[in-house]
């Protein structure tokens, strides 16, 4: 039985070196910060501290967004969105001092998509807009408004300002 329990530490261990071996490799090419930075940095009660809200427009909505990127939106209505592009406009504002950065996700019929969001300046009243082309995806012409997108942060890292 002892001999066991060493295989199968050993075989633990092993698994754990694979990983930070592929999180070091990750790392080394740029694609994700070091576990142990992730793990410093993340910091789930900073959402308190954030915004979101989240829109279904057409491409003309989106279009009058970025003209004039401050301006508050009204959600359209189901038969306006109806046989057109639609995209969802996640708007993120941070009230507090920290930079902050991570994955918003938002709830699409019976679909959770994710997107990543980065460099959200701290105590600034602007917010940062994400546009994201879902395609013609309202199936009902009803003068009623979509179901809410549910937006919220799934992970989210923080850092002092500089």
């Amino acid at each position: 039985m002892e001999k066991h329990k060493k295989c199968i530490v050993i075989f633990l261990i092993f698994i754990a070196l694979l990983y930070l071996a592929i999180d070091i490799t990750k790392a080394v090419k740029g694609e994700r910060p070091i576990f142990f930075q992730r793990w410093r940095q993340i910091d789930m009660g900073y959402t308190k501290k954030m915004e979101i809200k989240s829109y279904l427009l057409t491409d003309d909505g989106a279009a009058r967004l970025f003209q004039n990127p401050q301006k508050e939106i009204s959600q359209p209505e189901q038969n306006e969105l109806y046989n057109n592009n639609v995209n969802v406009v996640l708007r993120v504002k941070n009230l507090k001092r920290k930079t902050a950065w991570g994955t918003i996700s938002y709830k699409i019929g019976n679909k959770r998509l994710f997107v990543d969001v980065i460099n959200i300046i701290g105590e600034s009243d602007k917010f940062n807009n994400y546009v994201i082309s879902v395609g013609n995806i309202i199936t009902s012409d009803e003068k009623t408004l979509p179901k809410n997108l549910d937006a919220e942060f799934k992970t989210l890292y923080t850092r002092d300002r500089l």
